[in-house]
């Protein structure tokens, strides 16, 4: 049964391109993406590691609980290059990172619980 709806799934995105049928984003592999790139590009002796993973982790699970999943694959995109600059980033995208970033800042680099 499993197979005929599968095989009925393939088809029917074949034939009418239907979105509900796809794999969509992978999201988690976005999320990781993001974290080992913002991990590599953080100045060493700033912040002790364990500052640093706590602020990522932080960070990507902030952004990517209130991103969509099609901004997650405009966002994957983005990551593929080697510097991300203004304008990469998926509209709605940069505010969010900024607002995130600033609230992390303030609960794991200056300590406001």
């Amino acid at each position: 049964m499993k197979k005929l709806v599968a095989g009925a799934c393939v088809l029917a995105f074949s034939i009418a391109g239907l979105a509900g049928c796809s794999q969509g984003v992978d999201k988690e592999a976005v999320k990781e993406k993001f974290y080992t790139k913002f991990i590599e590009e953080v100045p060493s002796g700033e912040l002790s590691d364990e500052k640093i993973e706590e602020f990522g982790h932080c960070l990507v699970d902030g952004i990517f609980d209130e991103i969509s999943d099609e901004q997650i694959q405009d966002f994957s995109k983005a990551l593929d290059k080697d510097k991300i600059e203004a304008g990469d980033l998926p509209e709605g995208v940069e505010d969010t990172v900024m607002k995130v970033s600033n609230g992390c800042a303030q609960k794991i680099l200056m300590g406001d619980n």
